[in-house]
């Protein structure tokens, strides 16, 4: 089994490009769902689902840099789809990689007095998800 660190991932954003946003970021993940459609009818015990629409959302946050920045608040005021590359074992040959297009739905930044200027987004996948391979 080949574990993997975490200081190995690796997240690209961008419009026309990609840019590697590993370097901004110390915390992301993707979350994939699919909506359940309730198929109960009369005169069974037990509730049935089928599949319905799926969906997937990027979280992600790091210290404050202006460039992250700029490129989330950007594309959150102007609507824009951003593509998006995630190598959740980092971006080499034979590990897992998810891309798509996500627009940016939240986008918050946080300080304190003893503490490093933060900020935190998430991002909401438009369209469907490719799974595959580096």
């Amino acid at each position: 089994m080949a574990f993997r660190a975490g200081t190995t991932s690796a997240l690209y954003l961008g419009t026309a490009s990609l840019t590697n946003a590993s370097p901004y970021i110390d915390t992301t993940g993707l979350s994939e769902d699919t909506n359940m459609l309730d198929v109960t009818a009369f005169g069974t015990a037990d509730t049935t689902y089928i599949p319905g629409l799926n969906s997937a959302q990027i979280t992600l946050s790091g210290p404050y840099d202006v460039t992250v920045v700029g490129l989330l608040r950007g594309a959150r005021s102007a609507g824009s789809l951003l593509g998006f590359v995630f190598g959740p074992g980092g971006s080499v040959a034979g590990q897992a990689r998810s891309a798509g297009s996500v627009l940016v739905s939240n986008f918050s930044q946080s300080t304190t007095v003893g503490g490093r200027v933060e900020w935190s987004a998430s991002l909401q996948v438009s369209g469907a998800v490719a799974n595959t391979s580096f």
